[in-house]
């Protein structure tokens, strides 16, 4: 991320970028709005609001005057931050140790925010958890870490992720545990939606018989359309390839006596 100083932005205004977002913290697509009026980016009004916020903290922390350590407390606006600019602002790293830094906050190297973003990684289930029985349509594809398959199903209307999982390889049979668990939590599928993976297709016909199964309409389009244009304009280019060195043959060819 490339920073470039605004002198045009005085303390008074970002005071005033600051305390718009606090006092409107929640509502949506505020943060968008300050940015677009005072032509900022998003990252820097969430910047302002998080100093503002860690001001007022300091200023009205009861443990402060105690003789609690103050690290603690640090650690928690720390995280906080961390999380904010890493999900919201789609920092990088390194932004997001310039930005910690820049706060005043202290650990911020790269490798400690990237050990903490681990820890919380691990301490979350891979596995959207109902309170009631859910009948959803499930949307299931593959992803690669490498060369090592990540299998994800969400719910298509709302765009949830159900289950990510770092598998072993995306035979049928995985496949078909993946749903299984869903089932333990209590999704249970209306039908796939899915591109043409022999895994999945042959995984939930063995889990679900009954059920129906749609293939994704990109997919569909994407292989005819390669069929129809792809194929046919490489078949095109190697006609037209051809036809020219064969006229490149015979010109070269021609002498004057022929001629």
């Amino acid at each position: 991320m490339k920073f470039i100083r605004r002198p045009d932005l005085d303390v008074q205004k970002r005071i005033e970028i600051a305390m718009s977002s606090l006092l409107n913290q929640g509502m949506y697509g505020y943060i968008t709005y300050l940015s677009r009026a005072y032509k900022v980016s998003r990252t820097f009004v969430y910047q302002l609001l998080w100093a503002a916020n860690f001001a007022l903290m300091q200023e009205f922390d009861v443990s402060a005057c105690s003789n609690q350590k103050p690290l603690a407390v640090n650690e928690q606006v720390v995280d906080k931050n961390i999380l904010l600019l890493r999900l919201e602002g789609n920092c990088s790293l390194q932004s997001i140790s310039n930005i910690l830094k820049a706060l005043g906050h202290n650990p911020c190297s790269v490798g400690y925010i990237s050990e903490r973003l681990k820890e919380y990684a691990q301490k979350l289930s891979n596995t959207l958890e109902a309170d009631s029985i859910e009948f959803v349509l499930f949307l299931s594809d593959e992803l690669f870490s490498g060369s090592q398959p990540i299998l994800i199903t969400i719910e298509p209307q709302s765009a949830a992720i159900l289950r990510i999982e770092l598998a072993k390889d995306r035979t049928a049979d995985t496949w078909e545990s993946h749903w299984k668990v869903l089932e333990e939590n209590q999704f249970y599928t209306l039908g796939l939606v899915s591109d043409r993976g022999s895994g999945l297709v042959e995984g939930f016909k063995e889990a679900f018989p009954d059920m129906p199964y749609y293939p994704d309409l990109f997919h569909e389009i994407r292989d005819l359309a390669k069929a129809i244009l792809v194929d046919l304009e490489k078949a095109a280019y190697k006609a037209i390839g051809y036809e020219d060195k064969r006229y490149r043959v015979l010109d070269s060819a021609r002498s004057d006596q022929i001629l």
